[in-house]
């Protein structure tokens, strides 16, 4: 079978848009497999056989494609996301047949050497090649802006032959154990898939027409919007067909209810939306531009609410092929006959819940001033190397790097070279997850390796030493392994502290933000920021506050906490200046810890402070405060000064559970608006001393691919994600709702906080819905109630004497009723007020135009800052109302025996 053929039984996508044949074969003689075994067949791509769906290659063993071919991965970022269009010109500009190469689960690592040569080596033997494949990359100092330095995401292949190219496109995907692969041509394939829609109930056991029922929502919302077609014209390649081209789109709408189980509030349902007749966009760009346009409608469906594109954690996609149609739980790759991946047993991120309870937490511990080793942060399941996990704690890997002298050479690529025994397994250490229900992922963008042929690199690779621990935990007690030196802790952090004198709430809500400064001095002064930091906390409904830049002192804080006697804060000044610097910690009494159960402990005065409380029975709960320093070098010491202080064979610091606050830096270019990339010796030190609390940042892990931002310049339009909240793997399980919002407060660092609930709580169902009392208040609402219940009136004195014994009458009160019921949840879900209204549309505009990549930089610099500007306004006067109303009520009810008076 001639090698250019197209690959047989391509799957339904938008290059084979046949609904009637989703499989449909292309290529293929069904009398060659009569002669065959059963287990036997041939490859379209290679014409090699397949036996046990394997194929077997100069020593490569790979997943044979299976008869309906590879899926068809729903990618929609861009493949050069990022990068300078100088860069992307020079890519355009090479000569010949060229293809893009993308490890599986690919996370980033600085080892690049050996990840760089495990997809050479694997790409060479696939395409029988004499010597190593071309891998293309920029310089090393024109890095990808999303990528901190590390390992890529995509590599470039040039110098293809006709054959091998078509051989790459056919077969897509490359799993082995030395690698698995995903080839991509070098034109990025536009994705069938759409967007998520959310807030769109469905019958359970009933749900025959609900995909009908979501398709025509789409639909009749897409024909009724204007200039959808004009706005179309300028993204595919033939304006003139724009209308045409949007009709059979709409056409082509198909909808699947998707189930999610984010958080401890049960399943979430999403319907999935997609097209088999997708436009012709003219680059992966126009088709982003087109669904961001779809990202800022509503779809109202009747009686079932208005579907709302999701653009959370539900959204987030795939970490390990990359697609945006479903999660990792979900990914199809793995359940191939023959898939070439590690056993389960192998990676410590597929065991069960109650193998990782007894994981711990910083089992390990390295001495960089003794030793120059260095861990390799995971690549993925199959870049091979065996993990040996500590078989007593099932506790995290310890992996040595040490020099070697091995020459590497085109001859010398052999099996038995030390790169094959080598394999990283991405796990919860390395920045992931180990909450495989919840389908966690860390961020993964763009980026490419500095260098040139591999071949031609010289006198490098590693040797893996494997290093288990063989001696047993005591019940309790978790062990920190540095060199020889061990030290004990209770897991119970403080025992001293007693427990909460009442019942609190089984989930609490911790927040963190820099208030620039307590802003006048007089707690009597209106412009005291910490008088509004009450209202703030009780507002939000928050437990924990960690405050930065607070400039706040022990005698200050006395006096607060008189003023407010359900509000305690423990701060940390600086001890030189008190108008500089500063943390504490503000503790909402009626929700969190009470009375004197609590610790807090000076790290590093006015930069770390240190929180242990109980709530909620036993729960133990440590957190650690972060202003970090804003000077470069000072930075990068106090990650060093941190983790040096835990490391301390004499150390008593319990390991927090959350670190946050403001760290004057950012781990990824995408958290910057500029994209700019952060001192890197900064960056290893704060991603030491998170390694080694095993500790992750939570929002990114939830929103791998979105672009939110807590610092704000408006002069500059300038914007960054500098305040962070990273959490344990336990904390993270039991965490949700993760949000950044603009505080009422005049600071240009926003709000950043979580949910964090106690593991045994029990699921709670939604309960019975009642009509909300602001909705019974609506006088439009009573005067639509009121006609429907004239009408009803009219209808039933209308009906004959003859059928009082029919089941008409009851048929049409529970109409009604029903009728009522949808009419409230209407109503209920609009806003009341324009301020309301305006702040949901400057919500959804800002998150738009933050992840889009494609418009004009100066004009949506200036469009943020005028929307953040509006925002901020907004909020502010819409706080001070509030404040206004609570100090009239008080003027008037303070001394009288009122609601307030009896409640305080």
């Amino acid at each position: 079978m001639d090698g250019d053929e197209p690959h047989q039984g391509v799957k339904d996508s938008i290059h084979n848009p046949n609904k009637s044949n989703r499989y449909l074969q292309l290529t293929g003689e069904p009398q060659q497999e009569e002669t065959m075994e059963v287990n036997e067949r041939v490859d379209p791509a290679l014409s090699h056989t397949v036996k046990d769906n394997k194929i077997t290659i100069r020593g490569l063993v790979y997943t044979a494609p299976p008869i309906g071919g590879f899926p068809t991965p729903q990618v929609t970022s861009p493949v050069t996301r990022g990068l300078p269009t100088s860069l992307i010109e020079t890519f355009d500009s090479i000569p010949g047949l060229k293809i893009w190469v993308r490890p599986w689960g690919a996370y980033y690592s600085t080892d690049l050497q050996t990840i760089r040569l495990s997809v050479a080596k694997t790409l060479t033997d696939f395409l029988g090649k004499e010597e190593l494949v071309n891998l293309f990359q920029p310089d090393a100092e024109k890095k990808d802006r999303h990528d901190p330095g590390g390992a890529p995401w995509h590599f470039l292949v040039t110098n293809l032959t006709q054959d091998e190219h078509n051989i790459a496109v056919m077969t897509k995907v490359i799993a082995s154990k030395r690698a698995t692969l995903f080839l991509l041509p070098y034109t990025q394939p536009i994705p069938s898939f759409v967007m998520l829609l959310k807030n769109i109930t469905y019958d359970d056991g009933h749900e025959v027409n609900g995909e009908d029922r979501v398709v025509k929502a789409v639909s009749d919302t897409l024909i009724s919007t204007p200039l959808l077609d004009r706005d179309l014209m300028s993204l595919v390649e033939k304006p003139h067909r724009a209308g045409l081209e949007l009709d059979l789109f709409i056409q082509g709408l198909e909808a699947s209810l998707y189930k999610l189980n984010l958080d401890t509030k049960g399943p979430t349902h999403v319907w999935k939306i997609s097209s088999t007749k997708m436009p012709s966009f003219s680059s992966i760009h126009s088709y982003n531009r087109f669904v961001s346009r779809l990202l800022e409608l509503n779809y109202p469906t009747t009686g079932y609410g208005t579907g709302q594109p999701a653009t959370g954690p539900e959204n987030y996609g795939c970490q390990m092929c990359k697609s945006r149609d479903h999660m990792k739980v979900e990914c199809p790759f793995p359940v191939i006959p023959g898939w070439m991946t590690p056993a389960d047993e192998q990676i410590p991120w597929l065991l069960n819940a109650s193998k990782r309870e007894k994981a711990g937490r910083g089992a390990t511990i390295r001495n960089k001033k003794e030793t120059q080793e260095a861990e390799i942060s995971p690549l993925g399941p199959n870049i091979p190397m065996e993990v040996v996990l500590n078989h007593q704690s099932k506790g995290k890997p310890e992996l040595r790097v040490t020099s070697a002298t091995t020459t590497l050479n085109n001859a010398n690529l052999d099996e038995s070279t030390t790169l094959n025994s080598v394999t990283n397994v991405p796990g919860p250490w390395s920045g992931g997850s180990d909450n495989q229900a919840a389908g966690l992922a860390p961020n993964e963008t763009t980026g490419f390796l500095a260098g040139g042929n591999p071949g031609a690199q010289d006198n490098s690779t590693v040797l893996i030493e494997r290093q288990q621990e063989n001696q047993l935990e005591e019940p309790g007690t978790t062990n920190y392994n540095d060199g020889a030196n061990r030290r004990k802790k209770s897991k119970n952090h403080n025992p001293n502290l007693s427990k909460p004198q009442k019942d609190t709430r089984a989930n609490i809500k911790i927040g963190s933000l820099n208030i620039n400064g307590h802003g006048a001095r007089s707690i009597f002064d209106p412009k005291n920021k910490w008088l509004k930091i009450n209202q703030l906390m009780r507002e939000e409904r928050m437990s924990i506050l960690a405050v930065q830049e607070a400039h706040i002192d022990s005698e200050g804080a006395d006096e607060l906490n008189s003023l407010f006697k359900n509000t305690t804060i423990l701060p940390s000044p600086n001890l030189g200046n008190l108008n500089s610097k500063g943390v504490a910690f503000v503790i909402n009494q009626r929700l969190a810890a009470v009375g004197q159960n609590m610790k807090s402990t000076v790290i590093i005065p006015g930069r770390a402070l240190l929180l242990e409380t109980r709530w909620h029975n036993n729960e133990t709960l440590t957190i650690l405060n972060i202003y970090a320093p804003n000077d470069t070098l000072e930075n990068k010491e106090f990650w060093s000064t941190l983790e040096e202080k835990w490391a301390e064979i004499s150390s008593t610091y319990p390991f927090p559970d959350l670190m946050l606050g403001d760290f004057n830096l950012t781990e990824e270019g995408i958290d910057r608006n500029n994209g700019r990339i952060d001192n890197q010796g900064a960056i290893e030190n704060l991603k030491s001393l998170c390694s080694f609390f095993e500790l992750s940042d939570g929002w990114r892990l939830r929103n791998p691919l979105e672009r939110d931002f807590t610092l704000r310049h408006l002069s500059s339009n300038h914007q960054s994600r500098i305040d962070r909240i990273y959490v344990s793997n336990e904390i993270l399980n039991q965490a949700q709702d993760w949000e950044i919002s603009t505080p009422a407060l005049q600071t240009d660092h926003r709000l950043i906080s979580l949910q964090i609930a106690i593991p045994d709580t029990p699921f709670i169902g939604k309960g019975r819905w009642t009509i909300p009392n602001f909705v019974l208040g609506d006088r439009k609402f009573l005067q639509e109630i009121e006609e429907k219940g004239k009408s009803l009136l009219n209808d039933l004195r209308a009906q004959p004497d003859t059928c009082a014994d029919s089941k008409d009458a009851q048929i049409k009160w529970k109409s009604f009723k029903e009728d009522i019921t949808k009419t409230a949840r209407r109503f209920a879900k609009t806003p009341l007020t324009w301020t309301e209204r305006r702040l949901k549309e400057i919500e959804v505009r800002l998150r738009i135009l933050n992840n889009d990549l494609v418009e004009n930089e100066d004009t949506k610099k200036e469009e943020i800052r005028c929307l953040q500007f509006e925002e901020s306004e907004l909020i502010t006067l819409q706080f001070n109302a509030r404040r206004d109303i609570t100090a009239a009520r008080n003027q008037l009810e303070g001394e009288t025996v009122c609601k307030e008076k009896i409640g305080s």
